[in-house]
Formats: structure tokens, C-alpha cells, sequence
């Protein structure tokens, strides 16, 4: 019985810690190109674009947003989605482990829980603090980035690195572009021709898509 018990804490600790892990290692093999977001939150970020602060003007009748104003108040939303997992699985494993072997026996359950959704709320407006706002043009769909028009902003652009700066509703744009072949130098004048799954654009000269030849 005991060592069931201590797995409800064990399993959700070891999972978080591998994920940091996992992401750690995967960070250090991406070599700062950050095509591998290991951070998951790329595009993970619920996008609901419901604000799910507890002080939404929702009428609390409404149970789903009821609910989904609920997981805002516990910080969903507020931080990506992996990461509110992370810290509440760290917090629910590492203080039901601590208060189970200082002899607490089924008061855990509780202690554990108080501590996590208490720490969770706390952590996650604290980093909320820390972390980059998406802007209007973070948020623009494929259909939106395909055949916006920038420069390349890095010493070049290849099929396997590159940069570039566009302008999209009067807003600053910085995105990770490729060519299919070969290579454009620094401010040279591109047009984004596709968006791959990993928000990376596909680019071309700009005046290439008037050049006959």
C-alpha cells in the first residue's frame, strides 16, 4: 500500500524532471538555431482566445467558461501549457513525497494539493511577468505570413539558416526563413512563398516572381 501510494507522488515528479531534461538536452543539440523549439509552447500556448482571467466579463452560469475561468485563476493560459504542468507536477510530487515521509500518512493528500494549487497560482503570475507578450503578428496564421514581403536580416539566407525582418500591419516581424536552394545575401529584398509546420518561412527574391527568365 505504501509504495502505491508513494508512486501517485514519484510518477507526476520523475515525469517533470525528464521533460526538463529532455528539453535541456534538445536545447543544447539545436545549437541556439531555435528551430527545435523544445520548449513545446510554440503554438501550444491555448490559444483560446478567451481571456481566461477569473475577471473575464463571463457570466459564471456558463459552466464550460465558468470552468476555463477557473484554470485561468490556477494560471492556465497565463504560461504555455507544458510549463503549468511541469510546476504542478514538480510541486504536487516533491511536497507529497516530503509531508508522506514525514509521517502525515492521508493528510498528504490534501497538504500536497493546498500547496500545489497555491503554488501554481503564485508561480505562474510570477513568471507571466518574465515571459515575452505575444504581439499581433506572434499570432498570424500561415495564410497570413504567406506573401508578406521583408528583407533577410542575418549574413544570408540558405536551406538551412536564415532570418528576416517584415513589416505587417504597420508592426514589426522577425522570422525564421529558409530558400528551397541556394542562398541570398543580407538585405536582399524576399517574399514569403510558404510557412512550414515549424513557422518557418519559405522565401524567395522578391523580384524573382516578376523575372521572366
Amino acid at each position: 500500500m505504501d509504495n502505491s501510494i508513494i508512486l501517485i507522488f514519484l510518477i507526476p515528479l520523475c515525469i517533470s524532471l525528464a521533460w526538463f531534461a529532455l528539453g535541456f538536452l534538445m536545447g543544447g543539440l539545436d545549437g541556439g538555431d531555435a528551430d527545435l523549439d523544445v520548449d513545446m509552447d510554440v503554438d501550444v500556448d491555448v490559444d483560446v482566445d478567451v481571456d481566461v482571467d477569473a475577471d473575464a466579463d463571463v457570466d459564471s452560469d456558463v459552466s464550460p467558461l465558468g470552468f476555463l475561468g477557473f484554470l485561468g485563476f490556477l494560471g492556465f493560459g497565463k504560461i504555455s501549457v507544458v510549463m503549468w504542468l511541469q510546476v504542478v507536477f514538480i510541486l504536487w510530487g516533491a511536497f507529497g513525497l516530503t509531508f508522506w515521509y514525514l509521517g502525515y500518512g492521508m493528510l498528504t493528500f490534501p497538504i500536497a494539493g493546498g500547496i500545489t494549487l497555491g503554488g501554481i497560482i503564485l508561480i505562474s503570475r510570477v513568471l507571466q511577468g518574465f515571459l515575452p507578450k505575444k504581439s499581433e503578428t506572434d499570432c498570424l496564421s500561415k495564410r497570413q505570413r504567406i506573401g508578406i514581403t521583408g528583407v533577410v536580416t542575418t549574413s544570408k539566407v540558405s536551406p538551412e539558416f536564415g532570418e528576416g525582418y517584415f513589416v505587417v500591419n504597420g508592426k514589426p516581424l522577425r522570422m525564421h526563413i529558409r530558400t528551397e536552394t541556394g542562398s541570398l545575401p543580407k538585405g536582399t529584398p524576399i517574399i514569403v512563398m510558404d510557412v512550414r509546420e515549424d513557422n518557418v518561412g519559405i522565401v524567395q527574391r522578391e523580384d524573382s516572381l516578376f523575372d521572366p527568365s
